[in-house]
């Protein structure tokens, strides 16, 4: 299945839409962390993150921090997580961990 992931990611990338690429990020970011390459992981949440600022994804920019914090750990995790949180909440989003789990299901957890 991870293979089958990558395959996916793989294609997303030939896309040649903006919002696309931000996308196979996070596929990457999940697969990598799934074979415990959590370096591989946290550089691919961080390019999702950032590319997903690029084009108002705002969103989905908020759940691979939200994602990297887990990562990371420590302090700076830790407000990565709280500032996607914040975030989501003025959005009125009534349960930020579930947005989470849905968009990124792969955490630093699993």
């Amino acid at each position: 299945m991870l293979r089958e992931a990558d395959e996916y990611a793989r294609r997303l990338s030939k896309e040649k839409k903006k919002w696309v690429e931000p996308l196979a990020f996070l596929i990457r970011a999940g697969t990598d962390a799934l074979r415990g390459d959590s370096g591989r992981a946290a550089e691919k949440y961080k390019a999702a993150a950032n590319a997903f600022d690029e084009v108002d994804m705002a969103l989905h920019a908020a759940v691979a921090r939200w994602r990297l914090g887990e990562l990371i750990g420590g302090n700076e995790g830790a407000d990565l997580i709280h500032e996607a949180e914040t975030w989501m909440r003025r959005e009125n989003i009534a349960h930020p961990e579930r947005w989470t789990a849905m968009l990124t299901p792969v955490s630093a957890k699993d």
